[in-house]
């Protein structure tokens, strides 16, 4: 099946490029469509892509000229320009995805609903599911990261036959091959500022990583004698005066690192700590699995019940000070080379190639409902439901 997709993307960093990298090699053509150049979320430099991808950026900053209305002249602009047969956008709550997707239900081009939410990432009140609802009927087939993604749209009213998984996904093999030569080059750890052995986590400086709290638990760790190896937190945000005044022996609090620099800083570690409240999925435990490292990883993560085989390749806990200090003591006793082992054998199932399968999928999927439709339904379909914009305004506003 040829495939001409147009992604909606609020703003593209290294996973997405790869992603989109990894597409276009089986596809006649892709359009992502870039929402803004820079945010506040990520500390990302521009991405470049490469010529063969087609690339549509909206607006430079986040908050540059956001009215529905250029929102949706913009959107409408580059998809018409494209000419997609299929149209992905990211769950519910962006305003760009909302309006391609109006594009396309317009037009009858088949949607794919991409989403790694689960249902216990946020209180779900029956206010702000109803929209969600109304999204979800409007797509033709679902592409969810995992299982818990995917009961996830099933609860929202897709059926289950019309969701693909493989949705978060990273480029194996860059991790694999930075991590290899970090560990076989001399000096690498003196030039980076590493210590001789430690843990490592990656993750922005906000609440909902739960940061303060893995500090206080290695912290009490560390007193017990539970764990030897040193505590390495990397990232930026809005948390980061609250973490440098925890730093002291055995904590470093270090800069953000780009996409060039992780496979080396997983690598050359005992292993990742993911200790997240809130966490749809988890990408940074993707990358450490595949740099051949275990995983610690909160129990709220998408990626936990998915990729993490407890006591195999990692350890699934709480996100509570008990149950990290738990987690590091069992670490701190394990094989870490077995353990990394197993974690590289289980990653290598969801690479790229499972990403792209899964889009096809997906496209497959969202083509065959689109064509199966009476023609008098498909016009009645696309001129019915509420509209989009309000609906985004309303789930970005109570979510």
């Amino acid at each position: 099946m040829t495939v001409r997709p147009a992604i909606i993307i609020r703003r593209i960093g290294p996973y997405h490029r790869a992603r989109l990298n990894a597409l276009r090699a089986a596809t006649e053509a892709v359009l992502a469509v870039e929402v803004c150049r820079q945010d506040e979320t990520y500390a990302w430099p521009h991405e470049p892509l490469p010529s063969h991808i087609a690339r549509a950026t909206l607006f430079n900053r986040q908050a540059e000229g956001r009215t529905i209305a250029a929102l949706r002249q913009r959107v409408e602009a580059a998809l018409t320009t494209f000419a997609p047969d299929c149209v992905a956008v990211p769950g519910w709550a962006e305003p760009a995805g909302l309006m391609a997707l109006q594009w396309a239900r317009r037009r009858g081009v088949p949607v794919i609903l991409m989403s790694d939410s689960q249902m216990h990432d946020a209180p779900r009140r029956r206010l702000t599911e109803w929209p969600k609802r109304a999204v979800v009927r409007c797509a033709g087939a679902g592409f969810a990261a995992g299982p818990t993604s995917r009961d996830y749209l099933v609860q929202l009213g897709m059926a289950p036959h019309t969701i693909a998984l493989g949705y978060d996904a990273v480029d194996n093999a860059h991790f694999c091959r930075g991590a290899e030569a970090a560990r076989c080059t001399p000096g690498v750890r003196e030039r980076l500022g590493l210590p001789a052995r430690y843990v490592i986590a990656v993750a922005r400086f906000v609440p909902q990583k739960n940061l303060l709290t893995l500090v206080g638990a290695y912290n009490e760790a560390r007193r017990r004698g539970l764990v030897e190896a040193d505590l390495v937190i990397v990232g930026e945000g809005p948390e980061r005066p609250a973490l440098q005044a925890l730093e002291g022996p055995g904590v470093s609090i270090c800069p953000f690192a780009d996409n060039d620099r992780l496979p080396a800083l997983y690598g050359l570690s005992d292993g990742l700590i993911l200790p997240s409240l809130v966490e749809p999925w988890g990408l940074v435990v993707n990358e450490a699995m595949a740099a051949s490292r275990p995983v610690i990883v909160s129990d709220r993560a998408g990626a936990a019940p998915a990729l993490v085989e407890d006591g195999v390749n990692g350890f699934v806990c709480p996100p509570t000070h008990e149950g990290l200090m738990a987690a590091m003591a069992r670490l701190a006793r394990a094989d870490v080379e077995a353990m990394g082992e197993a974690a590289a054998a289980r990653i290598a199932q969801w690479d790229l190639d499972r990403f792209v399968q899964g889009f096809r999928a997906a496209a497959g999927i969202a083509a065959a409902r689109e064509r199966g439709r009476p023609g008098r339904l498909r016009h009645l379909r696309r001129l019915s439901g509420p509209p989009l914009g309000v609906m985004a305004r309303l789930v970005g506003a109570l979510s």
